[in-house]
């Protein structure tokens, strides 16, 4: 059984630290995202708000991610 174990484990990709960096970093903007929309959740901002929350378009946490990774410009 370990020698299986093993031969799964060799097949696998190894992870790199950068790999790991980017789930961090993922984990940690899905977390600001969601605090983000739960404070949002709780504000009024007017008819929109109420039109919005009628037609139920609700941005999710992956959502927010996705939208505010797409607005950041990378520095090099």
């Amino acid at each position: 059984m370990d020698r299986v174990v093993e031969d799964v484990l060799a097949k696998l990709p190894k992870r790199t630290p950068t790999a790991a960096a980017e789930d961090s970093s993922y984990e940690q903007e899905y977390q600001q995202a969601f605090t983000e929309l739960q404070r949002e959740h709780h504000k009024y901002l007017g008819f929109m708000d109420v039109v919005t929350a009628l037609l139920l378009l609700v941005e999710t946490p992956e959502e927010r991610v996705i939208k505010n990774r797409s607005l950041r410009v990378d520095e090099a």
